[in-house]
């Protein structure tokens, strides 16, 4: 017989990003998160690696279609030649003070047996444009782990296709040679978006170091929470139907009528900040005022500061699903809103001065209603930080590969 013809590829095909799951790596819900990225990322085609071996991690993700790639590691003997590999494979690569990583490679692997050679292979593909895998921890990632990551950089260096890593285990601390290898960050901690970027500042400028939004990266930590998965229909239906933009610090406002003077009074001061914000106005379909509706009250008594603000929108107060959109809740008492944001990891700003003021958890109780501005500010900076998974990838579709 004679041998295969290989299928010819389409000449319009997408530029593929190859996203590599590792075996500590996969849940059931970072699966379904994935599965709306790959729907909704269009203009390049994110396609999932698993390494053949992982029986495991390829049955979790088989919602996903994964393809296999191999990976054999060939010890060799310590030697100067071998070190020469590999310090023309790392080239320029320095630390962010300046030195050099092959000059620290030289004090560990020409006194060990540390000198491994990784042979990768991946099913071949007309137009790579990017690569994401899990960044390794020295405290709690295994050797395969760390050899994947390896082998990947390496390969993404020699093909001149960029590698961004994916924070698993916390990057806030000390060791910082394998974020170096990559080529961009994705961080899920806002404590290590702000160590990478000041650390690294001299290699990035800052501008090769995302932070993901809560609602996308609590759905990539292994013990995320059912909450979490069950908001993520919610949060990009009501992203769409409210029209929310992703520059504008969404903060929502559990509102109630008997309070609408001090609510008056909040409004006039989010309106003076002078941010691009969206209020999310939580209301109670059964309190109303003579023929007025709560809605109607809140459009009535503050027409003067949606006019400056220019963006809001109205939600059932009872539907705390749609809590997970925002960036913070922010609230003239504590209430059922601010203790179930609490507890999934979303900030609350509580205005009260007849209460013991400072921060509890996630609820940041204050005095005043400057303090209030600050704590909001805080907030927006925050946010300033946030990229979402599609518009890094998106990006990707515009490098060359």
């Amino acid at each position: 017989m004679g041998k295969k013809k290989k299928r010819p590829q389409k000449k319009n095909a997408k530029p593929v990003v190859y996203w590599v799951l590792m075996e500590d790596q996969v849940s059931n819900f970072m699966v379904d998160f994935l599965k709306y990225i790959k729907r909704t990322v269009t203009s390049v085609s994110v396609e999932f690696l698993v390494l053949s071996s992982d029986a495991k991690t390829r049955q979790i993700a088989s919602p996903l279609s994964p393809s296999v790639f191999d990976l054999r590691l060939i010890k060799e003997e310590p030697s100067l030649e071998n070190f020469m590999k590999k310090r023309d494979a790392l080239g320029d690569l320095r630390y962010t003070d300046g030195l050099e990583v092959w000059r620290a490679l030289l004090l560990d692997d020409l006194g060990g047996s540390t000198v491994v050679k990784p042979i990768l292979k991946i099913p071949e593909k007309r137009k790579i444009n990017g690569i994401i895998i899990q960044i390794p921890s020295p405290v709690g990632s295994t050797p395969i782990v760390e050899r994947t990551f390896q082998a990947f950089s390496m390969y993404g260096r020699k093909n001149h296709i960029p590698v961004l890593g994916l924070e698993f285990f916390p990057l806030n601390m000390p060791w910082t040679l394998a974020p170096m290898l990559t080529d961009g960050i994705i961080a899920i901690r806002e404590s290590s978006y702000d160590h990478l970027s000041e650390t690294m500042k001299n290699k990035t400028n800052g501008e090769d170091i995302w932070l993901l939004p809560r609602y996308q990266s609590s759905l990539l930590f292994v013990d995320c929470s059912p909450y979490w998965r069950n908001a993520l229909d919610a949060i990009y239906n009501s992203h769409n139907s409210y029209g929310i933009s992703p520059e504008k610090t969404v903060l929502y406002i559990p509102h109630n009528v008997a309070m609408i003077h001090e609510y008056h009074v909040l409004l006039k001061n989010l309106a003076r900040l002078e941010a691009d914000l969206h209020l999310m106005f939580a209301i109670g379909f059964d309190q109303a005022r003579g023929t007025y509706t709560h809605r109607e009250i809140v459009e009535e008594v503050y027409e003067e500061e949606l006019k400056n603000i220019n963006s809001y929108s109205f939600h059932d107060l009872n539907n705390v699903v749609e809590i997970a959109m925002a960036d913070a809740v922010v609230s003239l008492c504590a209430s059922g809103s601010t203790s179930f944001a609490s507890t999934y990891g979303i900030p609350s700003i509580i205005v009260d001065d007849r209460t013991t003021t400072g921060s509890f958890g996630m609820e940041n109780y204050v005095a005043t209603f400057g303090e209030m501005d600050e704590a909001v500010r805080k907030i927006v900076r925050k946010h300033k930080k946030i990229k979402p998974l599609e518009d890094i990838l998106s990006g990707l579709g515009n490098t060359i590969g």
